[in-house]
């Protein structure tokens, strides 16, 4: 009996994580406006660079308090599921809290892809998009035209950092 509830957790942590990685996948992190070339193609201002910087610094403090809510929830529910004898409506309400934290958090990072939209307006909006879904398929030229991945040319993450 036990046995089945350690599965059955280690099944719902698993559960919890794909989502969060798929999710983390698509997320637009890092500092891509510090990289010349995206920076160059988008037009990004000076005041647009600054006022990014702050958004930025602003999201990774609420993320990283969000992100330690998720995984207090999910220890929570871990404790709760094996707990001897099984309270299913204390490991329900554990699941929840785990859920209502998810919630916050994807909501702080739509915040923060809300302002940069807003900051870019839609047309840059669209560019970096572009740029982003083409980076992800490893194809087509990054922003100021430079060559697409490829045998020798390893494709580089649109958020490895400023270029050198």
């Amino acid at each position: 009996m036990l046995r089945n509830a350690r599965y059955a957790a280690v099944l719902l942590i698993l559960i919890f994580l794909a989502p969060a990685w798929a999710m983390a996948q698509d997320q637009w992190a890092g500092r891509w406006w510090d990289r010349p070339r995206i920076a160059e193609r988008l037009d990004i201002t000076a005041g647009e660079k600054a006022s990014l910087d702050d958004l930025y610094n602003q999201a990774r403090r609420n993320l990283l308090d969000l992100k330690n809510e998720v995984e207090k929830q999910r220890l929570e529910l871990e404790i709760a599921l094996e707990a001897q004898p099984l309270n299913k409506d204390a490991a329900m309400e554990r699941f929840l809290g785990v859920e209502e934290a998810r919630s916050r958090l994807a909501t702080e990072r739509f915040r923060f892809l809300l302002e940069i939209r807003s900051l870019l307006g839609r047309d840059r909006f669209q560019d970096l998009k572009r740029f982003f879904e083409a980076q992800r398929r490893g194809r087509g030229p990054a922003p100021g035209g430079s060559p697409a991945p490829g045998p020798g040319r390893p494709a580089q993450s649109p958020w490895d950092g400023p270029e050198n």
